[in-house]
């Protein structure tokens, strides 16, 4: 396992692990030591235990994860065209002020780094997409909306200036910023935060 992938998972993905194999050692050691029974009856209490202690490691790992969507901060990858930049900046702004983590290219991605993978990572990493719409709808934004399609993530268009909905998101409602931009941005926050 790479040190990379290994940042994948979270300390609320690895407490249940270690409190699995913590139970059952400690109560493999506690019967075999400090109780005195027949083989049969040590076999079968050290069985129960087992199966007990899985029982309630995998229900706590169920618990962790729906604990851990609860309360982290909402992930939001930003996808735009360089056109749109200092429009995505506002954006990007306003969804850090209300607290979400906002995730931008230009911020991340260093010289030399594989620009698929990281872009793939970091929206399998978001809770939702948001596609700045202007004039232009570059191919690094479809790559970045089919990723998110393919990995189930919700996508949010926000309408910038006028001009056709890019056909791999036109069935999607979309937010639009061209006129009341004030009830637009109400509106991303609400749906994203």
């Amino acid at each position: 396992m790479t040190a990379k992938k290994f940042n994948k998972y979270k300390i609320y993905d690895l407490i249940p692990i270690a409190a699995i194999v913590t139970s059952v050692v400690g109560i493999l050691l506690s019967l075999t030591k400090f109780v005195n029974l027949s083989n049969n009856l040590s076999t079968l209490m050290i069985s129960l235990s087992l199966i007990v202690t899985f029982l309630f490691g995998f229900y706590s790992a169920i618990l962790s994860k729906k604990l851990s969507r609860l309360s982290r901060t909402k992930r939001i990858f930003l996808s735009y065209n360089q056109d749109m930049e200092r429009d995505a900046i506002k954006i990007k702004n306003e969804l850090r002020n209300k607290g979400a983590k906002v995730w931008v290219a230009k911020e991340r991605l260093k010289p030399g780094e594989s620009i698929e993978e990281i872009i793939t990572d970091a929206i399998d990493d978001a809770d939702s997409v948001v596609a700045i719409i202007g004039n232009k709808f570059s191919s690094n934004m479809s790559y970045e909306i089919e990723i998110a399609k393919l990995k189930g993530k919700k996508i949010i268009p926000v309408i910038f200036k006028s001009g056709p909905l890019p056909i791999n998101i036109s069935g999607l409602k979309y937010i639009d910023l061209r006129e009341k931009r004030q009830l637009g941005i109400k509106e991303l926050l609400d749906a994203v935060t």
